[in-house]
């Protein structure tokens, strides 16, 4: 059901600040959520959110249109996973840093998230505090992995072979590189 308010067309640029606000498209299928985040973001000035979706196909035109810095969104449309919304936001905007979140954070959804192109992924419940966090880490092109989501992972790597495929898509080295304890194996506390 496409949001029929969904603004499609080019905003005007930012007023000149001393830095550059970062732009942000958001896209979730839940209004209120939309609203949420865009309410955390509305009172920082380091962050401009230049369109909203309730859609995948609209999220992706978005980008395509506003070429934003970083988009925020949901995992889950309309109750289907679609981690493929990363790789189509990077068809179509290379530099667009893709933050995912979702109510439903096990790893095999992390996982396909990654590798489908996410750059971040955060739990939906966290605190709205926590988003201008994540896009400051990703406009430093710092991993972000919702620390509560980590357990998931560790529980996933242990009681699975699938272990390897998290590899591939760098959850070690993003672990490591956001300081949570790894040995031989993975371990989270």
């Amino acid at each position: 059901m496409p949001n029929e308010t969904a603004d499609l067309a080019p905003s005007p640029p930012s007023p000149v600040k001393k830095e550059r606000r970062i732009r942000v498209v958001l896209a979730d299928d839940h209004e209120v959520v939309l609203e949420g985040h865009e309410r955390w973001l509305a009172d920082d000035d380091r962050f401009a959110v230049v369109g909203k979706s309730r859609t995948v196909e609209e999220a992706v035109e978005l980008c395509r249109l506003q070429q934003p810095d970083v988009a925020v969104v949901d995992l889950r449309f309309f109750d289907q996973d679609r981690p493929d919304i990363c790789r189509l936001i990077k068809e179509v905007s290379p530099d667009t840093r893709v933050a995912m979140y979702s109510a439903f954070s096990r790893a095999e959804q992390v996982s396909a998230a990654f590798k489908a192109g996410a750059d971040g992924y955060f739990d939906k419940h966290a605190e709205g505090a926590f988003l201008p966090e994540v896009l400051e880490q990703l406009m430093r092109s710092e991993p972000v992995l919702d620390p509560h989501i980590m357990a998931s992972i560790e529980r996933f790597l242990e009681k699975t072979k699938k272990g390897s495929d998290l590899k591939r898509y760098g959850f070690r080295r993003r672990l490591d590189r956001i300081g949570a304890p790894t040995g031989g194996s993975c371990s989270i506390n």
